[in-house]
């Protein structure tokens, strides 16, 4: 956790939520270029998310692309399975949770960099596994991180946030409902995913499949 004290700020402390994900990409991502910037400087002026709230809390980072694959990262930041994410601003573009991820123009001077913004209280202090970075083999997977288990069509129906994060990848119309209940509308969305993709047609998510749905395929 990046913590301190700042003369005009006071004390701060980044979420725990965002030290997750700044810890994921670097994880997927180690060789990228730090450090990261979080707590606002004195030109700053609210609202910001680098200038701490009422409970010290600090939840955006600006973030250089440099080694990174940004949009993965994007990618799987938007897709946050506990909806911690607010937005993120990349290339003078914003993509907002409350405007359904929809690209816009964003008129500041985030071109070099990347903003990304996390909610406050109880989602800030919510440090799960966001699923961009896999685990590596010799590690036991967490069921409840994207890429951590195989998801397939039994009963009782399989449930949890892994499913959900497949769900809101591949979209409402072929998955259904992001209800995190892998149903037989997930299946076939499923299905045709991993047709479009030249993976074998299986309707069970498994390695091949989370590779891609990771952005880690290649």
């Amino acid at each position: 956790m990046a913590s301190g004290h700042d003369s005009k700020w006071g004390a701060w402390h980044t979420v725990p939520a965002l030290d997750s994900w700044l810890g994921e990409l670097t994880r997927a991502y180690p060789k990228r270029t730090r450090p990261d910037g979080t707590i606002a400087d004195h030109e700053h002026t609210r609202p910001s998310g680098h200038i701490p709230d009422g409970a010290n809390e600090v939840v955006a980072a600006d973030v250089r692309p440099k080694g990174m694959n940004m949009q993965a990262a994007i990618g799987a930041f938007r897709r946050d399975p506990y909806d911690r994410s607010r937005y993120v601003i990349y290339k003078n573009t914003i993509w907002t949770r409350s405007n359904r991820w929809r690209p816009q123009r964003y008129g500041g001077s985030y071109h070099r960099q990347a903003h990304f913004e996390v909610y406050g209280g109880r989602l800030g202090r919510l440090a799960r596994p966001w699923g961009l970075w896999v685990p590596v083999r010799d590690r036991t997977p967490d069921p409840a991180m994207p890429g951590g288990r195989s998801l397939r069509l039994v009963r009782p129906y399989m449930r949890g946030a892994d499913v959900r994060y497949v769900q809101r990848f591949i979209g409402r119309e072929w998955a259904g409902a992001p209800d995190g209940v892998y149903g037989p509308k997930t299946e076939r969305g499923v299905r045709r995913y991993q047709a479009m993709r030249g993976v074998p047609v299986t309707g069970v998510v498994e390695g091949r499949t989370w590779r891609h749905l990771l952005g880690r395929a290649g």
